[in-house]
């Protein structure tokens, strides 16, 4: 990510754009550049000397990407130089995934820009819900997942009803004696061939399935309806994270490893189709 006066920016994307892919990002505020530093040093004659309170909840320092424990005091102009520095994004998810490997990732804010990256950590995100009320679909997921959630707060004010009880008669059915197993057949290779597929469940000798699953992955993660082999990625709305999405898909689809490089040179839909068909054709010889 580069930061700078518009004018520089404006001409470094034009003279890389023809090799490198870019995107400019939509906000006000260049945050953790050089372009903070008055803001950062303003901060710090304010909070100089100063101490916060024990922390109560554990979590990630921006700085350097280690985790807080409860009870440590920091000394408040951390934050002032949290604003200058690089965000140890990775080297955060990566702290807490070693602390809490079962927790549970939500991203509380506009958009899904930071799951892909918390995915590859190894922490559990919350799929894409597609609903409008995300706080409600949080709350379910959590709850879904064997989290205690406080209800009480989302519930309107009303009053107590006495329901009648239900009248149970009694009496008992018991089911006569059944075997319940079921045997689970071995898939063979001659069964597989027989079936028209692959090793992955694919059809055999259709070079055309890449371009299906590029197709509707592109529909899905960009919001497009009609695209063609030569729709740019890049001009239809993707990004790196984006990309790492779409990389997964690929990788748990064929069982094939494809270079996150390739892929985002790869800046055409008949490009990437290109790439995974070839990438296939190498993975089978």
């Amino acid at each position: 990510m580069i930061s700078g006066p518009v004018e520089a920016i404006t001409d470094l994307s034009r003279r890389i754009d023809a090799r490198i892919p870019s995107k400019r990002l939509h906000t006000t505020r260049a945050f953790h550049s050089a372009a903070m530093k008055p803001a950062a040093t303003a901060l710090r004659a304010h909070l100089g000397g100063r101490t916060s309170a024990p922390v109560r909840t554990p979590f990630v320092g921006n700085r350097d990407g280690k985790l807080i424990p409860a009870g440590t005091c920091l000394p408040l102009d951390l934050f002032a130089d949290s604003v200058r520095a690089t965000v140890r994004f990775a080297d955060g998810i990566a702290s807490l995934a070693a602390a809490f490997p079962e927790a549970l990732a939500l991203e509380v804010g506009p958009g899904r820009a930071l799951s892909s990256m918390v995915a590859t950590a190894g922490l559990t995100v919350r799929p894409q819900a597609g609903d409008t009320d995300e706080l409600t679909c949080m709350v379910a997921w959590l709850w879904a997942n064997g989290h205690s959630v406080d209800l009480v707060p989302l519930v309107p004010d009303g009053r107590l009803l006495h329901l009648p009880v239900t009248v149970f008669g009694g009496g008992r059915h018991v089911a006569r004696e059944a075997d319940w197993s079921m045997a689970i057949p071995d898939v063979t290779s001659a069964d597989r061939d027989a079936a028209g597929v692959d090793s992955a469940g694919l059809p055999n000798g259709q070079p055309g399935r890449p371009a299906e699953l590029l197709t509707n992955a592109w529909r899905e993660l960009l919001g497009l309806a009609e695209l063609a082999p030569e729709s740019d990625f890049y001009k239809s709305g993707g990004d790196s994270l984006v990309s790492i999405h779409l990389l997964k898909r690929l990788e748990q689809a064929y069982g094939i490893e494809i270079s996150l490089r390739d892929l985002v040179l790869a800046r055409t839909l008949g490009e990437q189709i290109q790439l995974v068909e070839s990438q296939l054709k190498d993975s089978h010889e």
